[in-house]
């Protein structure tokens, strides 16, 4: 029976810690261990990590002084046993399936995956849900549409293989030591799909928690975060084409232009859109557009009095299915910037 070893870095997470590991603990999948990395934290998530191990002997706790999240994951990696890992942020949720679901896929695909993703529901602070984060089909070699966009969505998403996470090295902690965190999983994305090919479990498996605050929110250090990992993966490897290059960071562009609205930066927000636009009009007007349109679609789609996470079926979208435009948008922009390379001979299934 496959071992999992489930990987949760932790910094300052006392509101979500809990419910964060119970939902790991829940998994119908039994065969699990949690490996918590407390990574310095000043509030009380070291305590809250060891009332949990007390209750449960599958929960290990380790302490770390604060290097950033991925020098927390590679710690809890180096701890692990199992032969899959699965990266889990102390402030997202887990549907009780996420495991069995993604490990069946893993061990029936002909060949190994480097890793099985799924897909991502938006929860509040209080584990509602928000919307759904896109359908994306992509399988087998997902290199050039994982460059256009990070269709992953988040850094809970992936059971990924051991001897995979093995070859690339890990999650890349130069970032968080130059001061640019934020794209770390990105970066390993990158990675694992150049290393091999990758897999779905298409189910809404993952509560995304969105709030102000976390790192992820701040618009200029992760555009930065970003710009580097694009540079280091078109400079090792001169195959790949510019034209994909500069579709990532149009899309990069729109998704920062999103966080800096989220934070109030209207000024921020009106330069990253036009400087998307500047680099692609016609692709960039039609990625923005669909943007708006799939929010529209979302808003008129919502459950109303609220729903939890975890009381929303995995298999059924909280919006209407045929809606997912910025997917297809992004598959065929990407197939074109890829067009005539040596990518192009090796393409992936899905959209």
């Amino acid at each position: 029976m496959h071992k999992v070893s489930i990987v949760v870095p932790v910094y300052n997470a006392i509101r979500t810690l809990e419910a964060t590991v119970l939902s790991a603990l829940a998994q119908t999948y039994r065969n699990i261990e949690v490996i918590v990395v407390d990574d310095g934290s000043g509030d009380d998530s070291a305590r809250c990590a060891d009332a949990l191990a007390a209750r449960d002997p599958r929960v290990t706790v380790i302490r770390c002084q604060n290097s950033g999240v991925a020098t927390a994951r590679n710690v809890g990696i180096a701890a692990a046993k199992g032969e899959w890992i699965a990266p889990l942020d102390a402030d997202d949720l887990w549907h009780p399936e996420k495991i069995e679901r993604q490990l069946r896929i893993a061990t029936s695909s002909r060949v190994r995956p480097s890793f099985v993703y799924a897909w991502s529901r938006r929860i509040d602070i209080n584990g509602i849900a928000v919307m759904d984060l896109g359908q994306p089909r992509f399988r087998g070699d997902v290199l050039a549409p994982l460059i256009a966009s990070n269709f992953m969505r988040n850094s809970s998403v992936p059971l990924i293989s051991r001897d995979a996470l093995d070859a690339v090295g890990g999650y890349d902690a130069s970032l968080q030591a130059a001061g640019s965190q934020g794209a770390e999983d990105l970066s390993i994305y990158l990675k694992l799909a150049e290393y091999g090919p990758v897999e779905l479990a298409p189910a809404f498996l993952i509560g995304y928690r969105y709030f102000p605050g976390t790192m992820s929110r701040d618009p200029g250090r992760m555009r930065q975060s970003v710009n580097i990992v694009l540079d280091q993966l078109f400079n090792r490897r001169q195959d790949l084409p510019l034209e994909l290059l500069s579709l990532s960071k149009m899309n990069y562009d729109f998704y920062s232009a999103t966080l800096a609205f989220a934070a109030g930066d209207r000024m921020g927000f009106f330069g990253y859109i036009a400087k998307a636009l500047r680099t692609r009009p016609f692709v960039g007007a039609a990625f923005l557009a669909s943007h708006l349109l799939e929010r529209l679609v979302a808003l008129f789609s919502w459950p109303r009095g609220g729903v939890r996470f975890e009381a929303l079926s995995a298999d059924k979208p909280m919006r209407v299915p045929a809606v997912n435009l910025l997917d297809l948008l992004q598959a065929a922009a990407a197939r074109q910037a890829i067009a005539g390379s040596d990518l192009a001979r090796r393409q992936w299934s899905g959209t």
